[in-house]
């Protein structure tokens, strides 16, 4: 087997062979290359970049959560310093926020060094441009510097499952260079075969263009239903500091300078539309730790499904379900609000999560935020239906009013006996219920659905159900 230096260069020179000039940014070579320095600056970016993971947690959640009720004319407002964003969302951040605050860091530390503040204006915020809901996990960062070196000085074979990261700079013509994001990184596969994304770019206009060109579409994904557009699924990743190392090697880790690890604790996708909490827990090291059987015990007995992933990940994690809502009823949730049983389930679900490295009373805060808004969207859908039913019966009063000038014109001419008088009425009595709404919804599952529910016909209801099931199907 080669050694890693000359894979290294050949691995360089596969994929620097499959780029054309054009796809490189240009750069200022320097010359010599300061090796000693370079490595210092690494190992500096590395402890920073480390701190911010032990202290932040990786969520598309929040930043849809604080931009969903506002226009883009008020995110360029907002935006005018970035910091308004990251701070009220903090610990949490997307990636471009993880990013902009290793970044910021970064230059910070470099401007107070003596020996390494010539580095400052080459720290980079760049991104993976073939995307434009830019990925990560909470444990992998890059760090893109400015200088000129050798593909094999820094590339390395990363374990890229879970969570792992490898990365390469690639030197091309005239000292053009580049970053990409490889995988399936092992001495024995097919350099044709290798995999790697398309080179990165620095952000237009930095972090205020990243977050009007990336971090407010990321945010406002939606899909139609019928009330309206609704978000996407929305995701959490949680971390936590561990004084041991997972036993499963499916659990992602980072080993810490003071002998601790960095663990990927837990990931909560918060399903929206379906009114669904979907969570996944380590398995082997929590889920059946003796120390952690009352939680588990209680938080079961409000679980609508569980699942360990016992074949493909060697009981790695588990998969855990909970419903905010009525699993018959769409509109229960917005109407009657959490039930007292799912309240009881939030709290200990709360618990556990608090526990994996959450924020206290997080979860809890999300229950309530997801009926909040369905509320709004259905008092939204409420609003427009009602508009819509005064267009038509605008419509229809002058409807009305040309055919009474039609019957006026015809009694002229035609005499009315008693038969068509009845006709009339039995029309009349059709017209007045064709359309009506005012039909109560049946009761279903833990209440009837009363209150301004009542607006929607059982008909309605069951569309609603058909429609939300056939997105999922």
């Amino acid at each position: 087997m080669a050694s890693l230096d000359n894979y290294a260069l050949k691995l360089e020179a596969a994929m620097v062979g499959r780029f054309l000039s054009s796809d490189f940014p240009a750069y200022k070579p320097e010359d010599p290359i300061d090796r000693a320095g370079e490595d210092r600056l690494f190992q500096k970016a590395n402890e920073i970049a480390l701190g911010f993971a032990t202290q932040m947690r990786w969520s598309n959640y929040h930043t849809w959560s604080y931009f969903r009720n506002m226009a883009k004319e008020e995110v360029e407002v907002v935006n005018e310093h970035s910091s308004r964003l990251w701070n009220p969302v903090f610990p949490f951040a997307t990636c471009l926020g993880l990013a902009y605050q290793v970044t910021t860091a970064v230059r910070a530390a470099l401007a107070q060094d003596e020996h390494l503040s010539k580095y400052v204006k080459k720290v980079q915020l760049v991104c993976e441009t073939s995307v434009a809901e830019i990925s990560c996990q909470s444990t992998a960062f890059k760090v893109a510097l400015d200088t000129v070196y050798e593909c094999h000085g820094s590339l390395l074979p990363f374990s890229t499952t879970f969570g792992r990261s490898a990365f390469a700079y690639l030197t091309g013509p005239d000292h053009k260079r580049g970053l990409v994001t490889c995988w399936e990184l092992k001495a024995t596969n097919n350099l044709s075969k290798f995999g790697h994304s398309p080179i990165y770019q620095p952000l237009s206009d930095g972090i205020s263009g990243g977050v009007l060109d990336y971090a407010w579409p990321a945010a406002n994904p939606t899909i139609d239903t019928p009330l309206g557009p609704m978000p996407r699924h929305r995701t959490i990743s949680g971390s936590g500091v561990w004084d041991q190392s997972p036993t499963n090697r499916f659990v992602a880790r980072t080993a810490l300078d003071d002998g601790k690890y960095l663990i990927d604790t837990l990931t909560v996708r918060v399903d929206i539309i379906n009114q669904l909490l979907l969570i996944s827990v380590p398995y082997a090291d929590w889920w059946v730790q003796p120390q952690n059987r009352g939680d588990v015990d209680r938080l079961k007995e409000h679980l609508s499904s569980f699942q360990r992933c016992f074949k493909s990940l060697e009981n790695a994690v588990a998969y855990c379900t909970f419903r905010l809502g009525s699993s018959f009823d769409w509109l229960d949730l917005p109407t009657n609000g959490l039930h007292e049983c799912t309240l009881v389930g939030l709290r200990i679900l709360d618990k556990v999560c608090t526990s994996l490295g959450l924020p206290e009373g997080e979860i809890s805060r999300i229950g309530h935020e997801v009926v909040d808004f369905w509320k709004e969207t259905f008092e939204q859908h409420e609003d427009d239906e009602s508009d819509d039913d005064d267009e038509s019966d605008d419509d229809d009063e002058s409807d009305d009013d040309d055919e009474s000038d039609d019957d006026d014109e015809s009694d002229d001419e035609y005499d009315s006996d008693v038969d068509d008088d009845d006709d009339a009425e039995g029309n009349n009595e059709h017209d007045d219920n064709y359309g009506n709404d005012e039909v109560p919804v049946e009761d279903v599952d833990s209440g009837a659905v009363g209150g301004s529910a009542g607006a929607v016909s059982s008909v309605t209801q069951r569309s609603l159900n058909l429609s939300f099931a056939d997105r999922d199907a």
